[in-house]
């Protein structure tokens, strides 16, 4: 979900495209089949592909971390 923050749609859906590339090449490969719900802050719109990247990232690594349900 990418919230409207004040932006415009080709802003929004400039986000939404990265954050699906992302998931597809960072989430999807490690978890099994599940839904995954990402929603965009405001700071989404000003980041850079490696800097969402490397959010991405870290949320799976919290995801897969053991001992964490």
């Amino acid at each position: 979900m990418v919230p409207k923050h004040s932006h415009n749609s080709v802003e929004r859906n400039l986000v939404k495209r990265r954050l699906r590339e992302l998931l597809r090449l960072e989430i999807l490969p490690f978890l099994g089949p599940m839904d995954v719900v990402i929603r965009a802050a405001p700071a989404a719109y000003d980041a850079s592909f490696e800097t969402l990247r490397d959010a991405v990232r870290r949320a799976r690594e919290k995801v897969l971390a053991p001992g964490t349900a």
